[in-house]
């Protein structure tokens, strides 16, 4: 492998971790700024008398709603989508952008390898779930950044395998 394409796998995966960090950060801000609009029409749309029994069976539904995807959004006992995990992600992402821009040793394009997959898979499993609350905007995120971790992923076991 010559010293050019050396070059250009490291600048590859570098500016795909970079921007899968700066894509991760964007997508976690919209889909904090993001509202539930399910269950949110006024009363004049509701049809019938039972008024009153539907709201509170949208609230119950909305209730029950928030606390699967409070449970759900917990891995391995984390709250993957906290600040402090968010802003830890981000600085990972692009530490291991700097090193692999850098070096190129086979232990740290494993741990490239392993955290670009472990993020493509969270990313495909948010894939989903944006998809079943059909927030259009958050599922082309996830999938962009489904596509940019394996990639990442893909040219670190290229540069791996050459070493």
């Amino acid at each position: 492998m010559s010293i050019t394409e050396i070059t250009h796998r490291a600048w590859m995966l570098s500016v795909l971790m970079v921007v899968g960090a700066a894509l991760f950060a964007i997508g976690s801000r919209v889909e904090r700024g993001s509202t539930d609009v399910h269950g949110s029409e006024p009363a004049s749309h509701v049809e019938g008398s039972e008024t009153g029994e539907n709201h509170a069976r949208e609230d119950q539904e909305q209730s029950a709603s928030a606390s699967e995807t409070g449970e759900s959004e917990r891995v391995l006992g984390l709250n993957l989508e906290s600040t402090p995990m968010i802003v830890l992600a981000v600085a990972v992402s692009v530490a291991l952008a700097a090193l692999t821009w850098r070096l190129n040793t086979s232990l740290l394009l494993l741990a490239t390898i392993a955290f670009a997959v472990a993020f493509g898979v969270l990313d495909l499993a948010e894939l989903g779930h944006q998809t079943n609350e059909s927030r259009t905007r958050l599922v082309v995120i996830a999938a962009l950044l489904a596509v940019i971790h394996f990639a990442a992923a893909a040219i670190a076991e290229q540069r791996r395998r050459r070493i």
